[in-house]
């Protein structure tokens, strides 16, 4: 599977299940292997701890600026590998319609082959819903993954402060999840960015996985800066796994190579 960092709308963390979908029936996802004890709430991976036995920038939270959150940005992107067209994306951010809650959605489609050659489809819909008041908690959370193995569903919903009611494939019943996930984190490149970093400038930030209901930790350093565009190195603490983006002085993801793989901003490609 892969990682395609730098999640709209400047930190695409969003999982690519290319040919297997987050959650296959007869699995659990990570750390699933137990019930927790009676009255434990289930805690996902990436907590704090991690972050100390990490020898990376402890996690920041940046101020989330009133104007953030009356701001409205829509995206449209494409994928490419070796010069051919292979998926499109498209992200919005803003207030919800009735103006009570901050939105990010991103859905995409890509076509590629699989180990046996066959071209395969895959569509990923994900919105995250945060709360207005500070500190912008996650309120609740929706991804769908459609494949040819099918269809994956998972929905998390705030119950109280850090506590989640989780749907997941292959669970019957509901989970209860502790996270400890704001606007903040999920914008952290983005507002980096815009406070103008030199440089060499490096911090990290904790990205949510909502397949595996887990935390990343991720490490951004900005290798170039070049007309008002930053370019930045993200590394998922702990993997090895980079990559790197271009983004405007104002956050906005010009384009990201992966390996093989680039998505870029149509507009700033055409």
């Amino acid at each position: 599977m892969h990682k395609l960092p730098f999640r709209f709308p400047a930190v695409f963390a969003i999982l690519i299940a290319l040919a297997v979908p987050a959650f296959p029936q007869d699995e659990k996802p990570p750390g699933e292997g137990e019930a927790p004890p009676a009255g434990e709430s289930k805690k996902v991976a990436g907590d704090a701890a991690e972050a100390e036995k990490s020898p990376v920038p402890s996690p920041v939270r940046l101020p989330v600026a009133s104007g953030i959150l009356n701001e409205k940005l829509a995206q449209n992107f494409e994928f490419v590998s070796e010069g051919k067209k292979i998926g499109e994306a498209k992200g919005t951010l803003g207030k919800n319609e009735a103006g009570d809650a901050f939105v990010s959605r991103f859905s995409m489609t890509l076509e590629m082959p699989d180990e046996s050659g066959d071209a395969k489809k895959v569509e990923i819909d994900e919105e995250q819903v945060f709360d207005l008041a500070r500190p912008h908690e996650l309120l609740s959370a929706n991804a769908t993954v459609k494949s040819a193995d099918g269809e994956q569903k998972i929905s998390v919903k705030r119950l109280r402060t850090m506590h989640y009611e989780a749907k997941v494939p292959g669970e019957e019943e509901p989970q209860e999840w502790e996270l400890d996930y704001t606007l903040a984190d999920e914008l952290a490149p983005r507002l980096w960015v815009r406070s103008n970093p030199k440089v060499g400038d490096r911090i990290s930030h904790r990205a949510l996985t909502l397949s595996q209901g887990a935390y990343n930790l991720r490490v951004l350093e900005i290798k170039s800066v070049e007309d008002g565009k930053f370019t930045v190195v993200e590394e998922t603490a702990g993997t090895g796994e980079k990559s790197e983006a271009i983004l405007d002085a104002a956050g906005r993801l010009i384009s990201s190579d992966m390996g093989n793989i680039t998505i870029r901003d149509v507009k700033a490609a055409e």
